[in-house]
């Protein structure tokens, strides 16, 4: 157990820093780790080149609910080049879907080429009318993305939410024929519906 002191001394943490090896210290100890407040850090102190993708995301991550703060790690990942990582633009979507901004994470969305399945799943979380949540599912059939067990899940509660029992009865038998029903939270959302 850390004493108060030794608290104090970790918070207070000054460059030169690395968030890859910080992060672990503030999680072992249980301490609250501001990864916005790191990335300003770093950017004030001119370290630019120490911000790489891991921190870009991890600041969005502590951006979620202020969409202001998330802006501005989006505005420098635009600059910095660190939107060629799937990582950020995932990122975005998440933030800006936990911070009531829906049209732009669906923008950032559509602005991806590839896609990968945490992009179409983040997004899909995003969603608050169960209808369009459904339409977004079947584009992602008509576009090739094979479902794994959170797209199954989500799409689950959205089924359950309309009482659409026709199109969870058409995902379970997708579950049952993918193998995805020896996964414990799909087998959960199975039985639900």
């Amino acid at each position: 157990m850390l004493s108060s002191c030794s608290k104090k001394v970790l918070t207070q943490t000054q460059p030169p820093f690395s968030l890859l090896i910080t992060l672990p210290t503030f999680l072992r100890f249980n301490l609250q780790f501001n990864a916005f407040k790191k990335l300003k850090e770093l950017l004030k102190s001119g370290k630019h080149s120490e911000i790489d993708e891991v921190t870009g995301a991890l600041a969005l991550k502590d951006s979620c609910g202020n969409s202001k703060q998330g802006t501005q790690v989006h505005k420098f990942a635009v600059v910095s080049g660190l939107m060629s990582f799937i990582t950020i633009p995932n990122s975005l979507i998440n933030m800006y879907s936990k911070s009531g901004k829906f049209d732009k994470a669906l923008c950032i969305f559509e602005g991806l080429s590839y896609p990968d399945i945490v992009s179409w799943n983040t997004l899909l979380t995003g969603y608050q009318k169960s209808e369009e949540a459904l339409h977004f599912v079947s584009r992602m059939n008509l576009n090739g993305v094979a479902f794994d067990a959170v797209t199954c899940t989500t799409t689950l509660s959205f089924c359950l939410d309309l009482e659409d029992f026709l199109s969870g009865l058409q995902l379970h038998t997708y579950v049952m024929k993918s193998g995805l029903r020896s996964e414990v939270f799909g087998g959960n959302a199975l039985i639900t519906i």
